[in-house]
């Protein structure tokens, strides 16, 4: 009887040392590995460093009709205030009567919204029936098409 014990004792512990053994040679694949990861992304971090640097240390050339990337460039500079003063007045409802017409023509989404017949319906009440307008007011969808429409500066809230 002791003598089995012995011999299951043996495979056990031959069990036991090639399970140490694979294990043990696993962790040792997996830390060469986890070593060759760390050094791909080192040399990534450093491409990126002087990609970076690249970009920023040199001028693109500019094609026809793009726009200049000197913030101190009074081309860029006078076409920024030109586009805020036209956005400034589309909010305040200063377009005339062709701009308007110019601006619904133009905008697909605006035209979706014109040619709905709820939302001509809103438009309608906005005009004639305060109390009801309030009520489509509360509707989530309607006051997003009536904010794109006074973002066209199709419609003007006073």
């Amino acid at each position: 009887m002791p003598e089995k014990v012995i011999e299951k004792q043996g495979k056990y512990e031959k069990t036991v040392m090639e399970a140490l053994k694979i294990t043990t040679n696993w962790v040792v694949e997996r830390n060469h590995e986890k070593e060759k990861m760390k050094k791909e992304i080192d040399n990534k971090e450093e491409e990126v460093k002087k990609l970076g640097h690249k970009l920023l240390t040199t001028k693109p050339a500019r094609s026809a009709g793009e726009a200049p990337s000197d913030p101190n460039n009074q081309e860029l500079l006078d076409g920024v205030r030109r586009c805020i003063q036209q956005i400034n007045k589309s909010n305040r409802g200063d377009l005339t009567p062709e701009e308007l017409k110019e601006r619904q023509a133009k905008g697909c989404k605006t035209q979706n919204i014109l040619t709905d017949p709820v939302m001509r319906q809103v438009l309608s009440d906005l005009q004639e029936n305060p109390s009801a307008a309030q009520k489509h007011m509360q509707n989530p969808m309607v006051m997003n098409k009536i904010q794109k429409l006074i973002s066209a500066g199709i419609v003007q809230m006073k």
